[in-house]
Formats: C-alpha cells, sequence, structure tokens
C-alpha cells in the first residue's frame, strides 16, 4: 500500500494512530480494566478523589455507557471499514467524582513522593551492589586466571564435586554438578571460558543447596548412615580429594585453567 495514501500498513489510517495516541479507542478496546484505568488516570490528573465504589458492581457495558461517548471515526483495517472511535466522558467523571480538598491534595503527593523515593533508593542500591559485584569479579579474575562463575571457578572452589576422565574419544573432560545437582560434563580446556548458571564464586553459599544434593546423593549406598555435609566432613573430603589427586601425579584443575 502507498505510504503516502494516509495508512499505516494495512491496518489503520494515520488519522486513527493519532486517535490512539490522543486516548481514543474502539469500543472493543475498551476493556473494563481499560477503562477504570482511564477514569482514575483523569481523577489524578485533575485532583479528583477516585472512589472504587462509584464503580463497584458495575458491568463493562455499564461503565462504557456512562464514562465513555463516541468521539470520531477512522477508516481500519485493509478493507477501509469506517470504525467508531470513542473516548473518556471528562463530565461524566466529574460528576461522579468529587474535587479531593487541599488535606487530600497534600496526602497523595506525599505518598507519591514517598515511592518515588522508595524506588530510587532501590535502583541506586542495586547499582551500587552491581559495582562491589564487578569489582569482586575483577580482583577474582585477576588471581586465579579465570572469571568467578565459570565451571573452572567451580572446580576450583568444590573439587569434591568434580571428577576429571578421558572420554571414548580420548579427550580429557571434567564432569560437575550443575544448580539442580545434575552432573554436567565440560572439556577441559573449556571450563575457563564455561559458565555455571546460579554459581558465583565471590558470593559464599550460591550453590550450597546443589553440592548438598550431590553429596547426599553420593552417600546413597555406602556403608553406614554418617552424612557429608557442608560445614564438616566435606572439608575433609576436599582435603583428601586434594592429596589423592597429588599422589596420583594429576594435575590441579583450577591451575590447568589458568
Amino acid at each position: 500500500m502507498d505510504v503516502n495514501s494516509g495508512y499505516i500498513g494495512h491496518s489503520m489510517s494515520r488519522r486513527a494512530a493519532e486517535a490512539y495516541e490522543d486516548g481514543e479507542m474502539p469500543k472493543s478496546k475498551w476493556t473494563k480494566k481499560a477503562m477504570v484505568a482511564a477514569i482514575q488516570a483523569y481523577c489524578d490528573e485533575f485532583d479528583m478523589f477516585f472512589a472504587p465504589d462509584v464503580l463497584k458492581g458495575m458491568h463493562k457495558d455499564e461503565v462504557f455507557e456512562r464514562f465513555f461517548h463516541k468521539s470520531s471515526w477512522h477508516h481500519t483495517s485493509k478493507f477501509f471499514n469506517e470504525t467508531d472511535f470513542y473516548k473518556l466522558d471528562e463530565d461524566a467523571v466529574c460528576g461522579s467524582f468529587r474535587p479531593m480538598n487541599p488535606t487530600e491534595v497534600a496526602e497523595r503527593d506525599a505518598v507519591r513522593r514517598q515511592a518515588i523515593e522508595k524506588e530510587w533508593a532501590e535502583r541506586e542500591a542495586m547499582r551500587v551492589a552491581r559495582i562491589e559485584q564487578l569489582d569482586r569479579h575483577r580482583a577474582y579474575r585477576e588471581e586465579h586466571g579465570f572469571a568467578p562463575d565459570t565451571v573452572a571457578a567451580f572446580a576450583h572452589e568444590h573439587p569434591e564435586c568434580c571428577h576429571e576422565r578421558v572420554s571414548r574419544k580420548g579427550n580429557r573432560i571434567l564432569s560437575y554438578i550443575d544448580y539442580l545437582g545434575h552432573e554436567q560434563v565440560c572439556p577441559i580446556d573449556r571450563i575457563g571460558e564455561t559458565h555455571l548458571h546460579g554459581f558465583d564464586a565471590t558470593e559464599p553459599g550460591s550453590f550450597d543447596r546443589a553440592i548438598e544434593c550431590h553429596q547426599l546423593h553420593s552417600t546413597r549406598g555406602m556403608p553406614g548412615d554418617d552424612r557429608i555435609t557442608l560445614g564438616g566432613e566435606a572439608q575433609a573430603m576436599k582435603a583428601a580429594s586434594a592429596e589423592m589427586a597429588d599422589s596420583a601425579g594429576k594435575h590441579d584443575i583450577g591451575l590447568d585453567a589458568r
């Protein structure tokens, strides 16, 4: 369709699009939620006291007939249908909702300011926390040679949950757990660039639940009722694993990833 014909694509005329921007819509587009929002926005803009009880119990068609009126018509669809557009009846709103008194206006403005200040404070806190996280990540990378959210970092911090082996094709791979405690594998030469969802070596406890599930699963079928916990025997397990790796002449996973 010719762009100079006054139509936008095949959906509506340019004037119809302008009507939408001015708060006009066909009746089918005015849902009850949209109508209530329009009434409330008008009351807020012109310091009218929005009393929900005025609309309580009213059906969609009743709200439409009482507070909206035909304002224009425009061509819509590829068939150039003549569609009626409707907008909020400001006189009806003013006749149904009273003006706010100075005290009510002041209270509303105070609540609005508090909400804005709270939102600003939350965003600022998030910004500061993000900067601090980036600083921690940078320091960790400089110290270890890989990012703190990678498989290499997880293997370095939790070797008891990792196992290096050789695949059927003769490639060295690392077996580790994901945030659900499920076993995953990764080529050794890729662990430094493979990110592990949910893990952050600079955030203590970020993977505790997954590690606990893995350790409890590992104890099934073993003699005795002793359970491995993060606070005690897991640390001994970590040390024993390191000693076994040294005695077998294996390379440290963390060092290989550098």
